[in-house]
């Protein structure tokens, strides 16, 4: 029987605390609720050891990889995790900032006994200012996570949302909250003897590497959830035209023929899915039938 190996780089003072303080007490909650065996990697800096081992006491640490970007040094280390993975393993590439529910393993583990091999789920970000997310129940975090929003997923939100770096879009009525996916993020994966072809981040092109058969993308807020806790200053670059404007204009498009077939998926985040309306016929221009081309000396090995 293989196990579980969570792969999650940490370093820098806010994502140790962050880890610590939240991230980590939602992995070991999770980790109770599982019969596999859930081994933690680790990769950190000198500097941010110290702090780990005052949480953490078992040896589950790596050296940081090089990189002179900060998604670089992410991305090798879940290569690392992914290449470490033997037989029946499962891996869960993770942020620093990602809190999980308590039903994460169990989720992932029931969907690999179907034959799937990756499971993909919505990251919504959540602002971080020092409250504890309800971790009791994935409904409830996702929950939690939507009346805290961050300014990054209000932009990701129709019409008038301006994310020039879309992971999806959010569609909104009378409360109730239906997201569709762009770029979910990859929370469980079978990865043995599989391509680890990814650019730049594990959630941006991962999918490809497997068939539309071979994945599941979680559309039930019951199932399982995780969110990422970003501080409210935390920005990315917006373009202008809203989206809205884009899609009229057709300037609205997914990343590759993985990432249309993904955002055909009504992931449900808040009350009642079937009294959200807004995203019917809201969908980007199918992308042309082609695999993306993987830049030469993009790997960063």
């Amino acid at each position: 029987m293989g196990e579980w190996i969570v792969s999650v780089p940490v370093w820098g003072e806010r994502y140790v605390k962050i880890f610590a303080e939240q991230a980590y007490p939602a992995l070991l909650a999770a980790a109770d609720r599982t019969m596999q065996s859930v081994r933690f990697l680790i990769h950190t800096d000198e500097e941010s050891i110290g702090a780990l081992r005052l949480v953490i006491d078992s040896d589950v640490f790596s050296s940081l990889p090089c990189g002179d970007q900060w998604w670089q040094r992410m991305s090798l280390a879940h290569r690392q995790a992914l290449a470490a993975a033997k037989g029946d393993d499962f891996v869960m590439p993770l942020t620093a900032d990602m809190v999980v529910s308590p039903e994460v393993f169990e989720a992932c583990e029931r969907r690999f006994a179907e034959g799937k091999r990756l499971v993909l789920c919505c990251g919504i970000r959540a602002i971080e200012n020092g409250t504890m997310p309800d971790r009791s129940t994935s409904r409830g975090l996702l929950e939690w996570a939507w009346t805290h929003r961050h300014m990054l997923t209000t932009e990701c939100m129709w019409p008038d949302g301006k994310s020039g770096n879309w992971t999806g879009i959010y569609f909104e009525k009378d409360g109730n909250v239906v997201f569709r996916p762009r770029y979910p993020h990859p929370i469980g994966v079978m990865p043995y003897k599989r391509r680890d072809r990814f650019f730049p981040t594990i959630d941006s092109s991962y999918s490809q590497n497997f068939s539309h058969a071979e994945v599941h993308v979680v559309t039930n807020p019951d199932e399982l959830a995780a969110i990422e806790l970003s501080p409210p200053e935390k920005a990315l670059e917006f373009v202008g035209p809203s989206f809205s404007d884009r899609m009229r204009s057709g300037q609205l498009e997914v990343m590759n023929v993985m990432s249309g077939w993904i955002y055909d998926h009504r992931i449900s985040i808040k009350g009642d899915p079937a009294l959200v309306t807004d995203d019917a016929g809201i969908r980007p221009p199918q992308p042309c039938n082609r695999k993306h081309v993987w830049r030469r000396g993009r790997r960063f090995r």
